[in-house]
């Protein structure tokens, strides 16, 4: 059975950078154990000696595990996952340093997603960095 829960907005607020006047919670669906439903895909993992592309890898991800709350038309927090430009535009990603990038370092600290919606595995967070590192592009 799932219900409607709403995140922590000074917890959002503060792992995202942003001031706790800014709108940083959105409901979510969360079963009654606190478990969310884990998405059916979560990026294709790049065959071997193929680039992480942001269409095939990256984007998928973000739209699973982030776009609910960080969409462009919900953009909660003010943080808006759903383009790379947007990405950019918004600071969450500095492209050509992941360590800098907000997006990277909410995912690894456990601050994103918030408390009972699932969190996207280790090597997506891998192939984030990776993107980055390589300069964020629109590819």
């Amino acid at each position: 059975m799932k219900s409607r829960a709403r995140t922590n907005s000074l917890l959002c607020a503060l792992a995202l950078g942003t001031t706790a006047s800014q709108p940083a919670g959105c409901d979510v669906l969360v079963d009654t154990e606190e478990q969310a439903a884990v998405p059916d895909d979560g990026g294709v993992a790049p065959a071997a000696g193929n680039a992480i592309t942001f269409s095939s890898t990256i984007k998928p991800v973000l739209d699973d595990y982030c776009g609910r709350c960080h969409n462009a038309s919900t953009q909660s927090g003010g943080v808006d996952l759903s383009s790379q430009r947007a990405l950019i535009d918004t600071g969450v990603v500095v492209p050509g340093d992941a360590d800098r990038s907000r997006i990277v370092r909410v995912l690894q600290a456990g601050a994103m997603p918030p408390p009972g919606q699932p969190r996207p595995p280790q090597e997506a967070v891998s192939w984030l960095r990776g993107w980055i590192a390589d300069g964020a592009l629109n590819n």
